[in-house]
């Protein structure tokens, strides 16, 4: 009986050692430095930066139709203002944004990466909110598309129609047909979550021009809509604000964007420059000529 009360006792300490053992070896390895993301995501990014060598690099990511949209942009500066996170890969800043607040954990590991508090100490950021002018054009973007963990590919080598799942028919909102079947043409044939609509007016003809995008410009925009739950979003020239655009859209069905478009972020736009578009003639939409579109009136 008393050598077995010594073996219960030198058990219960020996486990109570275990345990505490296994406890810290845990919180030591959830502390660790780890990969700040995916292989898949970590071997695109580093193919960027191979081709393009700048003092900063942005991962931008939105969640559409349960499928992951990523641009990966390299610069002089970070952006302030789209910033979540930051980590450093191959000695250079890496900073990313969930731009449609819903972080892709499975893609991203925050964790593994130190979040953003405003600055980061010994690099240069700008903040679009000021208009300050960044030194140097940066390189164009790369898009992908993951479509999981392991499969993430350039945007130019998958078919968009085999991305995009549900295709858009409504006719809410917009007056002209030929106008509303644009509008459905162009998002049923490009990604994004968001397409920007921008409409002026030239020799009492309405111009316009789409893209798509992953954030939107409160200052500049007349409202927005959803197309069978796709958000469009109408901007105008800033000099023709007050444009009555009530024969093509009915702006009484417009939503304010004053309240904020789900979870999408409020960007200023006056990087973007659109020098070609469309007109609408009668009931029919003709192109517009370099001639028609010099200066741009989009």
């Amino acid at each position: 009986m008393y050598w077995d009360l010594i073996f219960s006792i030198f058990m219960k300490k020996t486990l109570k050692r275990i345990m505490f053992l296994a406890i810290l070896v845990s919180l030591m390895m959830a502390c660790s430095d780890g990969p700040p993301a995916c292989p898949s995501l970590l071997e695109q990014l580093d193919i960027y930066m191979n081709q393009n060598d700048c003092e900063a690099y942005g991962i931008f990511l939105t969640n559409e139709e349960g499928l992951t949209y990523i641009q990966l942009r390299g610069s002089h500066q970070y952006n302030k203002v789209l910033t979540d996170g930051y980590f450093f890969r191959n000695g250079k800043l890496v900073t990313y944004s969930f731009l449609d607040n819903q972080p892709q954990d499975s893609i991203l590991y925050r964790k593994n990466t130190e979040t953003f508090t405003g600055n980061i100490e010994g690099y240069d950021c700008f903040d679009p909110y000021s208009k300050e002018i960044v030194n140097g054009e940066p390189p164009l973007p790369i898009h992908l598309v993951a479509f999981s963990v392991d499969s993430i590919l350039p945007e130019d080598a998958v078919h968009v129609k085999a991305k995009r799942k549900h295709l858009v028919n409504g006719y809410n909102v917009v007056r002209h047909k030929a106008l509303n079947d644009s509008i459905n043409s162009f998002i049923n044939n490009t990604t994004g979550p968001m397409t920007m609509l921008r409409i002026a007016k030239k020799d009492d003809c309405f111009c316009y021009t789409m893209c798509s995008q992953n954030t939107y410009c409160k200052e500049h925009t007349r409202g927005y809509f959803l197309r069978d739950g796709h958000p469009v979003v109408i901007y105008l020239n800033e000099k023709q604000m007050d444009l009555d655009i009530s024969s093509i859209i009915d702006v009484s069905e417009l939503k304010s964007c004053k309240d904020g478009i789900g979870n999408y972020r409020d960007y200023p736009d006056y990087f973007f420059f659109f020098n070609w578009g469309y007109k609408i003639v009668g009931d029919r939409i003709e192109f517009m000529s370099r001639e028609e579109n010099n200066p741009p009136v989009l």
